[in-house]
């Protein structure tokens, strides 16, 4: 799950090699994690610098009244920003996370400096609807060859562009001593914050 969490689309043979175990075994422990809800979703996380916004804001709002409905708080959060990530808290505590281009106290996004071209936003558009598709699954849907596939997709995760984790669900596993959490990196650099979500 830590290597997945990493890079979702790891191979098996190398997951295989790292944990000491066949790769046919990993498949079907990945699998049996999935069918268990361990594993709720494979997901691609996209660089917002690529779709033209520049700044990131973490948001936290306490005390949230009740009878307030979360859609009627998304739409005047969106306000702000386009709603990349929502966590609501047992404490009535919701934190957002929001992209925007428009000055204000947000951070400012870690530049892209590679070149996006239409190939790689169809090979994105595919990743999409399915984090783990195949190189050649991806070729046939977006005419490309397996090769440019490949090339670019392995360039956009040089550069930062594409990520790709796992959504887990530990309390399925029935694990004791363990606590999910997030950590939230704030670093400032040539006088500006740069924020980080691991």
């Amino acid at each position: 799950m830590k290597l997945l969490s990493r890079d979702s689309r790891t191979p098996y043979r190398n997951i295989a090699s790292e944990v000491g175990i066949m790769p046919s075994a990993v498949k079907e422990r990945i699998n049996k994690m999935v069918t268990n809800s361990a594993i709720r979703s494979f997901v691609l996380f996209v660089n917002p610098v690529i779709l033209g916004y520049e700044k990131e804001c973490i948001l936290t709002i306490r005390y949230i009244d009740k009878t307030i409905k979360e859609q009627e708080m998304l739409n005047k959060i969106s306000l702000l920003g386009d709603v990349l990530a929502y966590i609501s808290s047992l404490d009535r505590t919701a934190n957002f996370i929001l992209s925007s281009k428009v000055e204000g106290i947000f951070a400012k996004y870690s530049p892209v400096t590679m070149k996006v071209y239409r190939s790689d936003l169809k090979i994105m558009k595919c990743l999409l609807s399915d984090p783990k598709m195949s190189i050649e699954n991806i070729a046939k849907a977006t005419l490309l060859s397996p090769k440019t596939v490949a090339r670019r997709l392995e360039k956009m995760r040089e550069n930062h562009v594409l990520q790709f984790s796992v959504v887990t669900n530990l309390s399925s596993m029935n694990l004791t001593g363990y606590i999910e959490f997030a950590v939230v990196e704030v670093r400032y650099l040539e006088s500006q914050a740069r924020v980080r979500i691991f």
